[in-house]
């Protein structure tokens, strides 16, 4: 009989709290124990005057800590629910705004990039996958 394998938990978590922001912010290093992919969701409720921020995933090298973008989005700049996918067989389309077809690595962050200080308010939460 083969060895069982650990199934990983805490699957779901809110990565940012919903709030108004105006300046960039980077999760917490997020630690992949076992999964293949990552749905990042950002849900944008309010906005005042001209926002704009980008949802930028990225890879944490370990050996010389390092950040490397796997996937950024396009601006964000008004009220909605965007999606992001990293997997394996990853495509955009029917509710993915834009994915990467990879194997989520072990060490990553979500990094918001705020263009100005006009006010936007988001909350970020991280599903994932396989």
């Amino acid at each position: 009989m083969p060895p069982k394998t650990a199934v990983p938990t805490e699957s779901a978590k809110e990565l940012l709290a919903s709030l108004a922001r105006t300046a960039d912010v980077t999760t917490d290093p997020q630690d992949n124990t076992g999964h293949q992919g990552v749905l990042i969701v950002v849900d944008v409720t309010a906005i005042a005057a001209t926002p704009s921020v980008v949802p930028t995933i990225r890879f944490r090298d370990p050996i010389t800590s390092k950040q490397v973008t796997l996937l950024a989005g396009a601006a964000l700049t008004a009220v909605g629910v965007t999606a992001y996918l990293i997997a394996p067989d990853a495509v955009a389309g029917g509710g993915i705004t834009a994915a990467v077809a990879m194997l989520l690595p072990k060490d990553w962050d979500l990094f918001m990039n705020h263009a100005d200080a006009d006010s936007i308010t988001y909350q970020v939460s991280r599903t994932y996958m396989g």
